[in-house]
């Protein structure tokens, strides 16, 4: 969790949209559905709502790369019901060097 945070807070340094509530909306819809819910073979989208192209190309990236990390690292933890990878993906407790916590790349659930 820690990597995605770090992730989105570089790109959120560069491309300060990805705060804006589109584009949270667009990035939840997608991790819910992979992360979450572990609804099969679901693509990210190569338009997340960012204002460029080289946005939406980085922010795409990262997302297949954490999400797929993160998957492997629930079933490693036996995290095996939704509600608790939605438990574990919304930990209070997590955030980044910089303060940012993951209710403010995604919102609260």
């Amino acid at each position: 969790m820690a990597a995605l945070l770090e992730d989105l807070e570089q790109i959120g340094g560069v491309h300060p949209e990805l705060y804006d509530t589109d584009v949270r909306e667009r990035m939840w819809e997608v991790t819910d559905r992979v992360l979450i819910q572990q609804t099969g073979d679901v693509e990210v989208p190569e338009d997340l709502g960012m204002f460029s192209a080289e946005g939406n190309r980085e922010l795409r990236e990262c997302l297949e790369q954490n999400l797929e990390n993160l998957k492997a690292a629930f079933d490693v933890f036996g995290l095996d019901t939704e509600a608790k990878r939605l438990r574990s993906f919304f930990n209070p407790r997590l955030r980044t060097e910089g303060g940012t916590f993951i209710e403010d790349f995604f919102g609260h659930p």
